[in-house]
């Protein structure tokens, strides 16, 4: 079995983490940089927890990162930049971006109750968006 582990780090805390299972990334570990914060790095725990790719996007610091299970290679993050951006496993550049907030992005997550997943944002203007 293949595992991902998602990490938000904020020192001194561990904002988030979640576990994910996939066929294409095996014992990797996902998690947002400590200093800067604007940097998602995966991880390869089989190889001595070597950095195996960088993420790089987003201009202000990245609060929280979630995988789709519909799609175990895409995921999002969150931004105080006001954007989510979804990102592929394989890429290094997110894939495309939703800037649909007045303020900073504190959280994201996919609601997959439907044919399509849906994002659900958090952000710091005190409103909930959703997209599909």
């Amino acid at each position: 079995m293949i595992c991902i582990l998602v990490y938000t780090i904020t020192i001194p805390w561990i904002r988030s983490k979640s576990l994910r299972h996939t066929q294409t990334v095996l014992g990797a570990l996902l998690f947002i940089q400590p200093f800067p914060f604007l940097i998602i790095k995966l991880r390869d725990w089989e190889k001595g927890w070597m950095c195996t790719q960088i993420f790089e996007g987003h201009s202000h610091y990245v609060m929280q990162v979630t995988f789709n299970s519909k799609d175990p290679n895409t995921f999002a993050s969150a931004s105080l930049d006001r954007t989510i951006k979804i990102w592929n496993l394989r890429s290094p550049g997110p894939n495309f971006a939703l800037d649909a907030h007045l303020k900073g992005v504190n959280c994201v997550d996919y609601f997959t109750g439907g044919d399509k997943p849906c994002l659900i944002t958090g952000p710091e203007d005190h409103t909930a968006k959703t997209s599909f």
